[in-house]
This record gives C-alpha cells, sequence and structure tokens, in this order.
C-alpha cells in the first residue's frame, strides 16, 4: 500500500511539473520489447530467412508455370540455394553473420562462370532479406553487390562438320532426347528453347510462309514472337515422331516430352551418352557430362550454327 501510495505521489508532482510518468512508462515499455524483438530476429539461424526466399521463389515459379512461361532461372537459384549457400552459411545467426562471408563465398568459387553465378544469386537473396527484415522492423543492411574477379572463359569450341554428322548419327540411339538433339542441329535453338517446343507452336503446312516453328513471346528471352524456319529433314523428322503420350497424364503438348510430360532433364547424361556414342571429344578445358558445358556447334563453309548445351 505504501508503494503505491509513492508511485501515485510521483505521477502527480510529475504532472504538476508537465510531465507525463504514464505516458513514459508505456513508451519506455513498447522501445523495450521492440528491442526484444530485434534481438531475437537477428539471433534467427540464416537457414530461416533461406526458408522464406525459397518459398518466394517457388511461388513465382508456380506463377510462372501458370502462364506457361519459363521458370529456368528461379530454378537456378534454388539450386544455388541449395548446394551452395544454404551448406555455408544456413547454420549461422542472422545478427552475427560477417557480411564479408558473402563476398569471400564468390571468390572462393572455382571458375568465374560459377562464381557470376553465385553472386547474383547472393544478390537476390539478401536484396529480399534485407526488405524482409525492414518489414520486421530490424534491417540487416547486408550488401547486395558482390565482385568477380576475371573475365569469363570465351566459348569458341566449334565441331566440324564431320563430327557434326557423327553426332547427327549418335543422336538417333537416344530416342526422343536423340530427336530434340537433331532438332538443336537443324534450327541451332538453344537446349532450353527445344525442350519448350510444343506440338501447338509448329506450323507445318503455311502456304505462303513455309514450314515454321511459332515460338511465342513467354519463351523468347526478348519476350517477342519469333519465327524459325523449318528445313525439310526437320518437317519430315516432326512428321515422323508420334506425339508421346502416357497413362496418367495424357498426351503431351511438349514435342520432346520427358517423364511425366514434363520438360527433359538429365541433359548432363544426354551429353555424355552422345559425345560417347558419336566418338567425339569434349571441348577443351572441360570433362564429358562436367558441370562446365560447352557450346555444341557445327561449322559448315562460312556459317556457324551453334547449339547451346
Amino acid at each position: 500500500m505504501e508503494v503505491a501510495r509513492e508511485k501515485a505521489s510521483a505521477i502527480r508532482a510529475a504532472a504538476r511539473h508537465d510531465h507525463d510518468l504514464l505516458a513514459e512508462r508505456r513508451a519506455a515499455a513498447v522501445a523495450a520489447a521492440e528491442r526484444r524483438r530485434a534481438d531475437a530476429l537477428r539471433g534467427m539461424p540464416v537457414a530461416e530467412l533461406l526458408d522464406g526466399w525459397r518459398a518466394t521463389l517457388e511461388a513465382v515459379i508456380a506463377d510462372k508455370a501458370a502462364r506457361g512461361e519459363a521458370q529456368g532461372y528461379e530454378r537456378e537459384l534454388l539450386r544455388l540455394e541449395a548446394r551452395t549457400i544454404r551448406p555455408e552459411i544456413g547454420t549461422e545467426r542472422a545478427g552475427k553473420l560477417d557480411p564479408e562471408r558473402f563476398q569471400a563465398l564468390v571468390l572462393l568459387q572455382p571458375t568465374v562462370n560459377h562464381a557470376r553465378n553465385l553472386r547474383n544469386a547472393l544478390a537476390r537473396f539478401t536484396k529480399w532479406a534485407n526488405a524482409e527484415t525492414t518489414r520486421r522492423g530490424a534491417p540487416l543492411k547486408w550488401p547486395t553487390a558482390f565482385a568477380v574477379e576475371g573475365r569469363p572463359r570465351s566459348r569458341k569450341h566449334r565441331f566440324t562438320i564431320e563430327e557434326a554428322a557423327r553426332l547427327w548419327i549418335g543422336a538417333g540411339t537416344l530416342g526422343r532426347r536423340g530427336a530434340m538433339v537433331r532438332c538443336m542441329l537443324l534450327t541451332a535453338c538453344r537446349r532450353s528453347e527445344a525442350a519448350s517446343m510444343e506440338w501447338a507452336h509448329l506450323r507445318l503446312h503455311d502456304a505462303v510462309l513455309g514450314p515454321y516453328w511459332e515460338q511465342p513471346g513467354r519463351l523468347t528471352k526478348s519476350k517477342e514472337p519469333h519465327r524459325v524456319p523449318l528445313a525439310a529433314p526437320g518437317v519430315a523428322m516432326l512428321r515422323w515422331l508420334p506425339p508421346r503420350v502416357t497413362k496418367k497424364a495424357g498426351p503431351a503438348a511438349l514435342v520432346f516430352a520427358g517423364r511425366g510430360n514434363m520438360t527433359v532433364g538429365g541433359w548432363t547424361l544426354i551429353r555424355r551418352a552422345l559425345l560417347a556414342s558419336a566418338d567425339v571429344t569434349p571441348a577443351r578445358g572441360t570433362t564429358s557430362g562436367g558441370p562446365s558445358c560447352p557450346p555444341l556447334e557445327t561449322r559448315a563453309s562460312t556459317r556457324r550454327w551453334p547449339i547451346s548445351c
């Protein structure tokens, strides 16, 4: 009772001097709660932030898939998160993580291309983490730009026309995947473009323009529709190739559908088998099926037709 009287007396005395002790105490309590929340946020494992970032990327992938757009970039970010970022810093506490660790991870990559890919992934993650922790009231202010030493190695390997012929013949042993390789040889398209070709995109009976492949803007790098002329061997192959049909998924929309009527995966194994069956040596500086996959290209006279791995 005596303590209560003393507090009430102190409040009245403060009021006479225009001090609101109750408001000050409430403000101090709010500030203390904010500090505790910030300390808890900074003490969380980085893995918790990575989980949130991964969920955001998966939502983007699902949205793009629903619109029929390519999701390769986001899937590559998820791969780097799982294979490199999470194992290296996932167990660290967000508030105690030395920001220099991000730059060190980039510099310790085995090749310039690996470093560039990881730099992009880390920049995307730290920007997201900074925004997320700011929203929660405890910004981390991690760096969002990282340096890469050196320049990527120029990929100028060209297979001779004889090697290209052996690749064409070797592709005949790889079924539908081999047909996709032959399509790449004939059209000089990227692997991702060939993998996303749909039967509905083909115009094989156009009386004015001739046969062509209509790439929709949602699948091209420029986001603009693109027409790819089809030579007679390509038309013959596409007419010969039967659509893939499975009991569960039904007929596939993709021309070169893989399992479950999804896009073809396992390109490392396909490439290794193709080079082995064609008896073609991989490009200088790489190993067959290794992580650094150079473009397969052919050379006929002075014209060069690149095929992206």
